[in-house]
């Protein structure tokens, strides 16, 4: 069987209709399956999925026990926050400069 990843799952589920009940995780998954540790960062997320062509990966704990599943679209999201805050910054840093330099 060639190795699946989890953007497969609604291909192999959803798209065809098939009945969720009959089919087991193992049936759609990768082997071995991508994911992170719940201590993993943004970059390491963010390269695991471009390595391995997904948009979602479960976060496991130190015991391997399934924590959650970060997605592409949290990435993007905590990566507009960050660059807002970088852009605040920009913005604020002068004003700053100025005031500590009178």
């Amino acid at each position: 069987m060639r190795e699946q990843h989890v953007g497969d799952i609604v291909l192999a589920i959803v798209a065809k209709q098939a009945n969720p009940e009959k089919i087991f995780v193992n049936d759609v998954m990768s082997s071995p399956p991508a994911l992170v540790d719940a201590g993993d960062d943004l970059w390491l997320a963010a390269s695991r999925m471009r390595l391995n062509g997904v948009r979602r990966l479960p976060v496991v704990d130190a015991a391997g026990a399934l924590t959650g599943i970060v997605s592409l679209d949290d990435l993007l999201e905590a990566v507009a926050g960050l660059l807002s805050e970088l852009a605040l910054v920009t913005d604020r840093q002068p004003h700053i400069e100025q005031k500590t330099r009178a």
